[in-house]
Protein backbone atom coordinates (compact mmCIF):
# COMPACT_ATOMS: atom_id res chain seq x y z
CA UNK A 1 0.00 0.00 0.00
CA UNK A 2 1.54 3.41 -1.17
CA UNK A 3 0.67 6.29 1.45
CA UNK A 4 0.58 9.35 -1.42
CA UNK A 5 1.13 13.44 -0.10
CA UNK A 6 -2.84 13.09 -1.40
CA UNK A 7 -3.88 10.54 1.51
CA UNK A 8 -1.79 12.49 4.10
CA UNK A 9 -3.63 15.67 3.49
CA UNK A 10 -7.55 13.80 3.91
CA UNK A 11 -6.19 11.41 6.26
CA UNK A 12 -4.71 14.59 8.53
CA UNK A 13 -7.83 16.78 7.99
CA UNK A 14 -10.31 14.01 9.46
CA UNK A 15 -9.25 13.72 13.21
CA UNK A 16 -11.06 15.14 15.77
CA UNK A 17 -11.09 18.84 16.41
CA UNK A 18 -10.89 17.75 20.15
CA UNK A 19 -7.09 16.80 19.54
CA UNK A 20 -6.15 20.08 18.65
CA UNK A 21 -3.43 22.12 20.01
CA UNK A 22 -3.94 25.19 22.16
CA UNK A 23 -1.34 27.48 20.58
CA UNK A 24 -4.00 30.65 21.00
CA UNK A 25 -4.27 32.83 18.49
CA UNK A 26 -1.56 34.32 16.43
CA UNK A 27 0.42 37.77 16.83
CA UNK A 28 -0.65 40.79 15.31
CA UNK A 29 1.03 41.48 11.63
CA UNK A 30 1.97 44.41 10.36
CA UNK A 31 -0.93 46.07 8.45
CA UNK A 32 -3.98 43.89 10.01
CA UNK A 33 -6.82 45.52 10.96
CA UNK A 34 -6.72 46.15 14.95
CA UNK A 35 -10.99 46.68 15.04
CA UNK A 36 -13.43 44.02 14.41
CA UNK A 37 -16.02 43.85 11.85
CA UNK A 38 -17.85 40.87 13.11
CA UNK A 39 -18.60 38.92 9.78
CA UNK A 40 -21.61 36.57 10.03
CA UNK A 41 -21.71 34.85 6.71
CA UNK A 42 -18.66 33.96 4.09
CA UNK A 43 -17.89 31.73 1.08
CA UNK A 44 -14.73 29.28 1.69
CA UNK A 45 -13.53 28.51 -1.98
CA UNK A 46 -11.93 25.79 -2.29
CA UNK A 47 -8.06 25.30 -0.59
CA UNK A 48 -5.45 24.79 -3.31
CA UNK A 49 -2.79 21.94 -2.27
CA UNK A 50 0.49 22.73 -3.90
CA UNK A 51 3.21 20.02 -3.54
CA UNK A 52 6.70 21.72 -3.12
CA UNK A 53 8.82 20.64 -5.33
CA UNK A 54 5.64 20.36 -7.69
CA UNK A 55 4.74 17.40 -9.42
CA UNK A 56 1.96 15.36 -7.07
CA UNK A 57 -1.45 15.18 -8.21
CA UNK A 58 -4.00 15.88 -5.37
CA UNK A 59 -7.68 14.67 -6.08
CA UNK A 60 -10.17 18.17 -6.38
CA UNK A 61 -11.96 16.72 -3.70
CA UNK A 62 -9.12 17.14 -1.22
CA UNK A 63 -9.49 20.87 -2.15
CA UNK A 64 -13.46 21.37 -1.47
CA UNK A 65 -12.65 18.59 1.80
CA UNK A 66 -10.32 21.15 3.32
CA UNK A 67 -12.46 24.19 2.45
CA UNK A 68 -15.20 22.59 4.52
CA UNK A 69 -12.66 21.84 7.36
CA UNK A 70 -12.07 25.57 7.68
CA UNK A 71 -15.38 26.04 6.86
CA UNK A 72 -16.04 24.49 10.14
CA UNK A 73 -13.79 26.79 11.84
CA UNK A 74 -15.01 29.74 11.17
CA UNK A 75 -18.46 28.23 12.41
CA UNK A 76 -16.78 27.48 15.67
CA UNK A 77 -15.04 30.71 15.99
CA UNK A 78 -18.70 32.23 15.21
CA UNK A 79 -19.20 32.76 11.87
CA UNK A 80 -23.66 32.04 11.45
CA UNK A 81 -23.60 31.10 8.00
CA UNK A 82 -20.93 29.30 5.92
CA UNK A 83 -21.15 28.05 2.44
CA UNK A 84 -18.22 25.97 0.18
CA UNK A 85 -17.91 27.37 -3.21
CA UNK A 86 -18.26 23.99 -5.83
CA UNK A 87 -15.82 26.16 -7.91
CA UNK A 88 -11.84 26.39 -7.29
CA UNK A 89 -10.58 29.68 -8.39
CA UNK A 90 -7.00 29.31 -10.05
CA UNK A 91 -4.41 32.11 -9.39
CA UNK A 92 -2.53 33.79 -12.10
CA UNK A 93 0.63 32.01 -12.72
CA UNK A 94 3.29 33.18 -11.16
CA UNK A 95 1.65 36.50 -9.53
CA UNK A 96 2.59 37.14 -5.89
CA UNK A 97 0.49 37.77 -3.56
CA UNK A 98 -1.23 41.22 -3.76
CA UNK A 99 -1.65 40.53 -7.36
CA UNK A 100 -3.47 36.65 -6.60
CA UNK A 101 -5.59 38.49 -3.94
CA UNK A 102 -6.97 41.52 -6.21
CA UNK A 103 -7.50 38.39 -8.98
CA UNK A 104 -9.22 36.24 -6.50
CA UNK A 105 -11.51 39.73 -5.36
CA UNK A 106 -12.14 40.41 -9.16
CA UNK A 107 -13.35 36.89 -9.10
CA UNK A 108 -15.56 36.66 -6.45
CA UNK A 109 -17.28 40.07 -7.95
CA UNK A 110 -18.17 37.78 -11.11
CA UNK A 111 -20.12 35.14 -9.12
CA UNK A 112 -21.82 37.62 -7.42
CA UNK A 113 -21.92 36.10 -3.71
CA UNK A 114 -24.94 36.27 -1.30
CA UNK A 115 -22.16 36.12 1.80
CA UNK A 116 -20.56 39.38 2.82
CA UNK A 117 -17.24 37.89 2.39
CA UNK A 118 -15.29 35.54 0.58
CA UNK A 119 -11.91 33.52 1.58
CA UNK A 120 -9.42 31.71 -0.70
CA UNK A 121 -6.49 29.91 0.63
CA UNK A 122 -3.49 28.23 -0.43
CA UNK A 123 -1.55 24.96 1.37
CA UNK A 124 2.26 24.44 -0.01
CA UNK A 125 3.74 21.45 1.17
CA UNK A 126 6.65 18.99 1.49
CA UNK A 127 5.86 15.17 1.43
CA UNK A 128 6.65 14.16 4.55
CA UNK A 129 7.24 17.11 6.01
CA UNK A 130 4.06 18.95 6.01
CA UNK A 131 2.55 22.51 5.12
CA UNK A 132 5.62 25.05 4.40
CA UNK A 133 3.39 28.01 3.47
CA UNK A 134 0.07 29.30 4.04
CA UNK A 135 -1.70 32.00 1.65
CA UNK A 136 -4.71 33.69 1.94
CA UNK A 137 -6.82 36.33 1.11
CA UNK A 138 -10.13 37.45 2.20
CA UNK A 139 -12.15 39.99 0.25
CA UNK A 140 -15.72 40.99 1.09
CA UNK A 141 -18.48 40.22 -1.96
CA UNK A 142 -17.83 43.57 -4.45
CA UNK A 143 -14.23 42.17 -4.61
CA UNK A 144 -12.44 44.92 -2.12
CA UNK A 145 -9.50 43.27 -0.57
CA UNK A 146 -9.39 42.94 3.04
CA UNK A 147 -6.28 40.99 3.63
CA UNK A 148 -3.88 39.13 2.07
CA UNK A 149 -0.80 37.74 3.87
CA UNK A 150 1.42 34.68 3.53
CA UNK A 151 2.81 32.77 6.55
CA UNK A 152 6.26 30.77 5.23
CA UNK A 153 7.62 28.10 6.90
CA UNK A 154 9.83 30.44 9.36
CA UNK A 155 6.72 31.48 11.22
CA UNK A 156 5.05 27.98 11.01
CA UNK A 157 7.84 26.76 12.89
CA UNK A 158 7.53 29.14 15.69
CA UNK A 159 4.21 29.21 16.06
CA UNK A 160 3.25 25.03 15.52
CA UNK A 161 6.94 23.19 15.78
CA UNK A 162 8.48 21.58 13.09
CA UNK A 163 5.84 19.69 11.67
CA UNK A 164 2.38 21.68 10.19
CA UNK A 165 0.03 19.44 8.77
CA UNK A 166 -2.96 20.49 6.84
CA UNK A 167 -5.65 20.24 9.80
CA UNK A 168 -3.15 22.30 11.60
CA UNK A 169 -2.39 24.69 8.87
CA UNK A 170 -6.53 25.10 8.63
CA UNK A 171 -6.68 26.28 12.31
CA UNK A 172 -3.42 28.99 11.42
CA UNK A 173 -5.42 30.05 8.51
CA UNK A 174 -8.49 30.31 10.51
CA UNK A 175 -6.41 32.34 13.53
CA UNK A 176 -5.61 35.23 11.30
CA UNK A 177 -8.78 35.93 10.41
CA UNK A 178 -10.52 36.17 14.04
CA UNK A 179 -8.91 39.73 14.45
CA UNK A 180 -10.71 40.81 11.19
CA UNK A 181 -14.02 39.10 11.56
CA UNK A 182 -14.10 39.56 15.35
CA UNK A 183 -14.03 35.48 15.57
CA UNK A 184 -13.61 33.57 18.31
CA UNK A 185 -11.56 30.30 19.61
CA UNK A 186 -12.79 27.31 17.36
CA UNK A 187 -11.22 25.39 20.19
CA UNK A 188 -13.49 26.24 23.03
CA UNK A 189 -16.03 24.15 24.31
CA UNK A 190 -19.04 26.13 23.77
CA UNK A 191 -18.33 26.33 20.66
CA UNK A 192 -21.56 26.88 17.97
CA UNK A 193 -22.72 24.14 15.98
CA UNK A 194 -24.24 24.67 12.73
CA UNK A 195 -24.74 23.33 9.36
CA UNK A 196 -21.13 23.09 8.85
CA UNK A 197 -20.82 20.92 11.72
CA UNK A 198 -23.40 18.58 10.57
CA UNK A 199 -22.43 17.97 6.98
CA UNK A 200 -19.12 16.82 9.03
CA UNK A 201 -20.49 14.39 11.20
CA UNK A 202 -22.81 12.90 8.42
CA UNK A 203 -19.24 12.69 6.41
CA UNK A 204 -17.74 11.41 9.77
CA UNK A 205 -19.90 8.45 10.08
CA UNK A 206 -20.50 9.33 14.23
CA UNK A 207 -23.79 8.61 16.25
CA UNK A 208 -25.95 10.41 18.10
CA UNK A 209 -24.81 12.83 20.67
CA UNK A 210 -26.51 10.76 22.81
CA UNK A 211 -24.55 7.29 21.94
CA UNK A 212 -21.80 9.04 22.51
CA UNK A 213 -22.62 10.13 25.71
CA UNK A 214 -23.35 7.00 27.07
CA UNK A 215 -20.33 5.99 26.78
CA UNK A 216 -18.85 7.97 29.25
CA UNK A 217 -20.33 5.76 32.44
CA UNK A 218 -19.42 2.67 31.10
CA UNK A 219 -15.63 3.90 30.72
CA UNK A 220 -16.30 5.04 34.34
CA UNK A 221 -16.86 1.92 35.39
CA UNK A 222 -13.85 0.56 33.81
CA UNK A 223 -11.49 2.49 35.21
CA UNK A 224 -12.70 1.45 38.61
CA UNK A 225 -12.51 -2.36 37.72
CA UNK A 226 -9.74 -2.72 34.83
CA UNK A 227 -7.19 -4.83 37.39
CA UNK A 228 -9.70 -7.30 37.97
CA UNK A 229 -11.34 -6.97 34.69
CA UNK A 230 -11.32 -9.83 31.53
CA UNK A 231 -10.24 -8.73 28.05
CA UNK A 232 -10.65 -10.73 25.30
CA UNK A 233 -8.35 -9.14 22.13
CA UNK A 234 -9.74 -10.19 18.88
CA UNK A 235 -7.57 -10.73 16.11
CA UNK A 236 -6.00 -7.40 14.75
CA UNK A 237 -6.69 -5.93 11.59
CA UNK A 238 -3.16 -5.08 10.22
CA UNK A 239 -3.16 -3.44 6.72
CA UNK A 240 -6.95 -4.93 5.85
CA UNK A 241 -5.68 -8.46 7.21
CA UNK A 242 -6.52 -10.15 10.26
CA UNK A 243 -3.47 -11.27 12.05
CA UNK A 244 -3.50 -13.59 15.00
CA UNK A 245 0.06 -12.64 16.45
CA UNK A 246 -0.18 -9.07 16.89
CA UNK A 247 -3.58 -9.70 18.89
CA UNK A 248 -1.79 -12.70 20.92
CA UNK A 249 1.06 -9.92 22.01
CA UNK A 250 -0.72 -7.09 22.57
CA UNK A 251 -2.69 -9.39 25.20
CA UNK A 252 0.66 -10.05 26.86
CA UNK A 253 1.50 -6.50 26.85
CA UNK A 254 -1.63 -5.30 28.38
CA UNK A 255 -1.52 -8.08 31.43
CA UNK A 256 1.78 -6.90 31.85
CA UNK A 257 0.49 -3.31 32.39
CA UNK A 258 -1.76 -4.04 34.67
CA UNK A 259 -4.54 -3.53 31.97
CA UNK A 260 -7.17 -5.87 32.69
CA UNK A 261 -6.25 -10.09 32.66
CA UNK A 262 -6.25 -9.93 28.94
CA UNK A 263 -6.25 -13.09 26.63
CA UNK A 264 -6.19 -13.87 23.32
CA UNK A 265 -10.32 -14.68 21.52
CA UNK A 266 -10.58 -17.30 19.13
CA UNK A 267 -13.50 -16.41 16.80
CA UNK A 268 -11.81 -14.00 13.83
CA UNK A 269 -14.51 -10.55 13.40
CA UNK A 270 -12.93 -10.64 10.06
CA UNK A 271 -14.42 -7.13 9.58
CA UNK A 272 -15.32 -5.99 6.19
CA UNK A 273 -14.71 -1.76 6.87
CA UNK A 274 -15.14 0.16 3.37
CA UNK A 275 -11.89 2.29 2.49
CA UNK A 276 -12.28 6.42 3.61
CA UNK A 277 -10.10 8.95 3.95
CA UNK A 278 -11.92 9.96 7.08
CA UNK A 279 -10.34 8.42 9.87
CA UNK A 280 -13.15 9.62 11.81
CA UNK A 281 -15.38 7.58 9.71
CA UNK A 282 -13.14 4.33 9.37
CA UNK A 283 -13.22 4.45 13.69
CA UNK A 284 -16.72 4.61 13.79
CA UNK A 285 -17.54 2.07 11.16
CA UNK A 286 -14.84 -0.11 12.52
CA UNK A 287 -17.06 0.42 16.38
CA UNK A 288 -20.46 -0.36 14.02
CA UNK A 289 -19.01 -3.58 12.75
CA UNK A 290 -16.98 -5.00 15.86
CA UNK A 291 -20.50 -4.13 18.00
CA UNK A 292 -22.71 -6.16 15.59
CA UNK A 293 -19.98 -8.88 15.74
CA UNK A 294 -20.13 -9.06 19.77
CA UNK A 295 -24.02 -8.97 19.75
CA UNK A 296 -24.13 -12.31 17.59
CA UNK A 297 -21.18 -13.82 18.89
CA UNK A 298 -20.71 -12.40 22.88
CA UNK A 299 -16.93 -13.30 24.43
CA UNK A 300 -16.06 -15.12 27.62
CA UNK A 301 -14.55 -12.19 28.80
CA UNK A 302 -16.33 -8.96 30.42
CA UNK A 303 -15.34 -6.86 27.54
CA UNK A 304 -14.10 -7.34 24.12
CA UNK A 305 -11.16 -5.39 22.25
CA UNK A 306 -10.39 -4.31 18.15
CA UNK A 307 -7.32 -2.59 17.04
CA UNK A 308 -7.04 -1.83 13.47
CA UNK A 309 -3.76 -0.50 12.43
CA UNK A 310 -3.46 1.08 8.81
CA UNK A 311 0.62 0.30 7.85
CA UNK A 312 1.84 0.53 4.05
CA UNK A 313 4.98 2.17 2.73
CA UNK A 314 6.38 5.34 1.35
CA UNK A 315 6.88 5.36 -2.68
CA UNK A 316 10.47 4.78 -1.67
CA UNK A 317 9.36 1.52 0.07
CA UNK A 318 10.01 3.19 3.78
CA UNK A 319 7.18 1.70 6.12
CA UNK A 320 4.51 4.50 7.42
CA UNK A 321 1.67 3.90 9.67
CA UNK A 322 -1.11 5.97 8.55
CA UNK A 323 -4.01 5.33 11.66
CA UNK A 324 -3.83 3.17 14.68
CA UNK A 325 -7.70 2.45 15.94
CA UNK A 326 -9.61 1.08 18.90
CA UNK A 327 -12.58 -0.40 19.68
CA UNK A 328 -13.15 -1.60 23.07
CA UNK A 329 -17.27 -2.73 24.23
CA UNK A 330 -18.35 -5.11 26.72
CA UNK A 331 -19.62 -8.10 26.64
CA UNK A 332 -23.14 -6.77 25.92
CA UNK A 333 -21.72 -5.16 22.69
CA UNK A 334 -21.67 -1.70 24.42
CA UNK A 335 -19.71 0.88 22.97
CA UNK A 336 -17.49 1.78 25.85
CA UNK A 337 -14.00 3.60 24.11
CA UNK A 338 -13.90 3.90 20.57
CA UNK A 339 -9.82 6.14 19.74
CA UNK A 340 -7.67 6.73 16.86
CA UNK A 341 -4.46 8.35 16.39
CA UNK A 342 -2.18 9.44 13.27
CA UNK A 343 0.78 11.64 12.68
CA UNK A 344 -0.28 14.84 13.87
CA UNK A 345 -1.22 13.59 17.32
CA UNK A 346 1.73 14.02 20.32
CA UNK A 347 1.98 10.70 21.56
CA UNK A 348 1.31 9.22 18.00
CA UNK A 349 4.56 11.58 17.01
CA UNK A 350 6.25 10.59 20.11
CA UNK A 351 6.24 6.79 19.52
CA UNK A 352 6.71 6.95 15.94
CA UNK A 353 5.27 3.66 15.22
CA UNK A 354 6.87 1.75 12.33
CA UNK A 355 5.43 -1.49 12.70
CA UNK A 356 2.64 -3.46 14.18
CA UNK A 357 4.90 -3.89 17.49
CA UNK A 358 5.47 -0.48 17.75
CA UNK A 359 1.46 0.24 16.99
CA UNK A 360 0.71 -2.36 20.07
CA UNK A 361 3.13 -0.03 22.42
CA UNK A 362 1.15 3.10 21.12
CA UNK A 363 -2.29 1.10 21.98
CA UNK A 364 -1.05 0.22 25.35
CA UNK A 365 -0.13 4.14 26.23
CA UNK A 366 -3.32 4.98 24.84
CA UNK A 367 -5.29 2.70 26.94
CA UNK A 368 -3.20 3.60 30.11
CA UNK A 369 -3.96 7.39 29.15
CA UNK A 370 -7.90 6.77 29.10
CA UNK A 371 -8.29 3.93 31.78
CA UNK A 372 -5.73 4.48 34.86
Amino acid sequence: MKVSLASRFALAMSTFLAVLPAYGEEPRAAGKPATSSTAKSVTVFPIILTSNPPGVALPADVSKNMAELVGLMLERGGMTDVEIADKQFTPPQKADLPKVAEAFGQYVQTQKLSNEYALYGQFIGTPGKGVDEILLAAVDRNGKVLLSERMDRGLLVQLSGEKLDPMLASYRLVCRLRGLWGLADPQRKDAPEGKMARLWAEKSGGPPKSEREAMQPRLAALKKSIKTSTIAVFPARVSAKSDTQVARQLAKMLTAEGLGRAEIATADPNLTIQPSTNQVRIIWDTGRAFRDFLRKSPPMADYGLFVAYGIGRTPEGKPVVGGVNIVLCNRQGEWVLLAGRNSHQPDFQQSNPQSADDCNRLVVEMLKSELQ
